[in-house]
């Protein structure tokens, strides 16, 4: 119940696809890598009919980027120069979201604190997962199987799907600290 796995199951049910949503926690509270959305992830929501729901979410913008080196302001960027839109929204507050407008369409399940275990499998085809959740072990038959189950995926491990390589020239430290008194404006 990812950003991708949520906003995948919010389009097949709301046009009438059974579809059953698990994620591994009880609760979308929780740190996540990443809260930024990029012009490309507004207009995704825009074009699933999501955008006003979306302008609704708690935020956070950014217009501008101070580098400190030494202690010291080395440069101060718009982020405007660079064509970046410094918008971000808790994906707490985006998963909520997302499932809620899902919870509309009867042909919608989620199950919380649900946690893939394994692929079931009839021959050698996919047809269902095993689970462990809050009421223990459970199988979820499917006709179809979509692991969007992250960087440690456990539908990729069981199902021995290759990882393609993805290479990254750079990496990114994403961390929350609270805004000091005094900082001038929250929008640097």
């Amino acid at each position: 119940a990812g950003p991708a796995g949520a906003a995948l199951a919010y389009l097949l049910a709301r046009r009438g696809v059974e579809v059953t949503l698990l994620e591994r926690h009880s609760s979308f509270e929780r740190t996540f890598r990443g809260d930024g959305l990029q012009p490309s992830g507004i207009d995704a929501f825009d074009q699933m009919g999501l955008g006003d729901r979306l302008q609704q979410l708690p935020r956070s913008i950014i217009n501008t980027i101070d580098l400190y080196q030494g202690g010291r302001r080395r440069a101060r960027i718009s982020t405007a120069s660079l064509g970046f839109i410094g918008c971000f929204i808790p994906q707490p507050a985006v998963l909520a979201m997302l499932s809620m407008e899902s919870r509309k369409h009867p042909s919608f399940q989620l199950h919380m604190g649900t946690a893939v275990r394994d692929l079931i499998r009839a021959g050698d085809r996919v047809v269902g997962v095993q689970t462990d959740g809050p009421d223990g072990p459970h199988e979820f038959h499917a006709d179809l199987v979509i692991g969007t189950d992250g960087r440690y995926s456990t539908v990729r491990k069981r199902g021995a799907f290759t990882d393609l390589p993805s290479p990254q020239h750079f990496d990114i430290l994403n961390f929350i600290v609270p805004f000091p008194d005094f900082w001038p404006d929250r929008t640097t």
